[in-house]
């Protein structure tokens, strides 16, 4: 779940089988990144209000974390307290211009590029699946053909 992206809306997208081993390796990072920072007195995220009302201890809890934590620590504006927020959408925009330029690719691509091929493979699958009648109904099409397993949508990257 992609939450509060373009438009400031959640999107259900697919993860890539062979991006998996990778994702461990990043969490395990973020874990060892939140105990330094636990260790030096700081150690909390952000939450909405609601959450954070509801489980108070949760911002200092590991799996509350960023899975892309900020490089730094920086100070909230509204708390005024020292936290560590989640990477400026900048610095993975930078990183994938940088990996495009490393690869040798002549055409164009971005993150914006990418997260759109993937948006058109899961709505052609979606598409090919069901007809759609309102926004409820698409989307809980959309959820269960994300869910089918192996007759799921699958990630342009495990092709």
């Amino acid at each position: 779940m992609v939450r509060a992206g373009k438009g400031d809306k959640d999107r259900i997208t697919v993860l890539p089988d062979s991006l998996v081993p990778y994702l461990r390796i990043q969490l395990e990072h973020v874990r060892l990144l939140h105990k330094t920072d636990l260790e030096a007195g700081f150690g909390e995220t952000s939450l909405p209000y609601a959450l954070a009302r509801k489980y108070p201890n949760a911002p200092f809890q590991a799996g509350w974390q960023y899975v892309f934590p900020a490089a730094n620590r920086a100070r909230e504006p509204r708390s005024g307290r020292i936290k560590r927020h989640h990477i400026h959408r900048s610095s993975v925009q930078n990183a994938v211009r940088h990996a495009v330029r490393q690869a040798g690719l002549e055409k164009p691509a971005s993150s914006h590029s990418y997260g759109t091929v993937l948006q058109r493979c899961v709505w052609n699958r979606v598409l090919t699946s069901a007809r759609y009648r309102n926004c409820l109904a698409t989307r809980m099409i959309y959820t269960h053909v994300l869910n089918r397993g192996d007759r799921g949508v699958r990630s342009p990257l495990d092709r």
